[in-house]
Order: structure tokens, then C-alpha cells, then sequence
């Protein structure tokens, strides 16, 4: 899913993750959820909330928040705990951080290289081209923004996938 979240990011994963579940999957991984001051990391295997990042006056060398080193590794825990849980998708988030190797790539990495999980990644369009060629190919892809019929055809084509892969395990 590559788009930013004034293109309907929260809307278009929102309506994928009812029609995963509706469907009977178990999703895994997390969402980062924008907030006044900064986001939070939601477990969605769990519901569990907690805060990524604050915005800073410190003067970054890429982005105006500080991160929280607890939300990192608690993120990392979620993706284990679904794992364990036989999640069918584990949904992560890219972003310019991520392409940089930091906060959740090391995570990415690990779900990617996990065999049970359909892996969807949240990316922002800025910086595709630099984590594309550390990826495999993708199976599907929504590109945002994009009305309710290109959604769904993404939400119904990643359930099929996800139900083969279960059913191979």
C-alpha cells in the first residue's frame, strides 16, 4: 500500500483490515496512527496503543519527532506475538526512517523473512524506490489514493493469498 495519509491511508487501511477480518484472517503487525503531537503504534492483532513519537524542538537530521525506544522494541514484540499466534498478514509501516534502516526496519526485515505471514507494507511514496530493491517482489499492490472499488479488489486479492498461504502451512 504506497500513499501518504492526506491521500486515505487511515480510511483505505481501515476498510482492508474489516474486510481481512471479515474474511477470517488474523492480522498481525501494527499501524501508525497520526496525532496532534506526534503518532502512537497500535498492535492489531491485540489493540494494544502506545506512543512512537513526540514532536521535538531538537534539531533532527531527518524529521521533527523524537521516538520512543520502548514503542520500538514493543512493536518488535507485537510482530513476534502474532507470529506466534499464526497471524495470515502482518501489516508494517515504511517510512523515511525505515529507509534509513532505523526504528521499524529491523522488524520489516523479520517479518519478511518469516514463513507463515503474508507481509503488506504501508509506504510512503518518498521513499519506495530506495527500500524496493531491498523487498521481494510484490505480490499486489494499492496505490493511494484510490476509491472503494480498487480497495476492495486489494483487500479481496490479499485475502486470497493470505487463505492459500494458510492452507500450504
Amino acid at each position: 500500500m504506497v500513499g501518504r495519509s492526506r491521500h486515505g491511508k487511515g480510511p483505505a487501511t481501515e476498510r482492508v483490515l474489516a474486510r481481512w477480518r471479515a474474511a477470517g484472517l488474523r492480522v498481525g503487525g501494527f499501524e501508525q496512527r497520526v496525532l496532534a503531537d506526534g503518532f502512537e503504534l497500535v498492535d492489531l492483532l491485540e489493540g494494544e496503543r502506545c506512543t512512537l513519537a513526540s514532536r521535538t524542538t531538537d534539531s533532527p537530521d531527518i524529521c521533527d519527532f523524537a521516538f520512543a525506544e520502548t514503542a520500538i522494541a514493543l512493536g518488535r514484540s507485537w510482530i513476534a506475538r502474532a507470529a506466534a499466534a499464526r497471524a495470515d498478514v502482518l501489516l508494517l509501516e515504511v517510512g523515511k526512517l525505515e529507509a534509513r534502516g532505523e526504528v521499524h526496519w529491523p522488524a520489516v526485515l523479520d517479518a519478511l523473512r518469516g514463513p507463515q505471514a503474508l507481509v503488506v507494507l504501508r509506504v510512503r511514496p518518498d521513499v519506495l524506490f530506495a527500500v524496493a530493491d531491498k523487498l521481494v517482489d510484490p505480490v499486489e499492490g494499492l496505490e493511494l489514493p484510490a476509491d472503494e472499488v480498487e480497495i476492495d479488489r486489494f483487500a479481496d486479492a490479499t485475502t486470497e493469498i493470505a487463505l492459500a498461504q494458510r492452507a500450504r502451512l
